[in-house]
């Protein structure tokens, strides 16, 4: 599997963003399925400064593949939430593997895609 070292920023940017939204979401973790139906159905957000904008706007560069919503790029622990733990998993890979471990199975190998995140607010 491949990262980048901004991968861990970047999702946990994804997180913060998701957190900072006012009303689309009851927890501050967020199941896939209902971020690709925000995507799919072109939702508005609303941070909880006032910002308004579009889900797919704000996360075009992130959470698509193949034109198609793929909240599940985040999810790097494939629990169906994309949360803070996704972040720390990643870390913990990163550390695995500077330190010549297999972090292998940490990771749902088959998932090959890489993380991206307009993370301004």
């Amino acid at each position: 599997m491949l990262f980048r070292s901004s991968d861990v920023t970047e999702l946990l940017g994804i997180v913060s963003f998701l957190n900072a939204c006012t009303g689309e979401f009851e927890y501050p973790i967020v199941e896939t399925i209902s971020l690709n139906n925000m995507l799919t159905m072109d939702r508005t957000y609303t941070l909880q400064s006032g910002t308004t904008g579009r889900y797919r706007d704000r996360l075009k560069n992130s959470l698509y593949a193949n034109n198609v919503p793929f909240a599940e790029i985040a999810d790097c622990d494939q629990n169906g939430k994309i949360e803070q733990a996704d972040g720390q998993l990643l870390i913990t890979y990163y550390a695995q593997a500077a330190a010549g471990q297999n972090p292998d199975s940490l990771i749902n190998s088959e998932l090959s895609k890489v993380v991206y995140a307009d993370i301004t607010m």
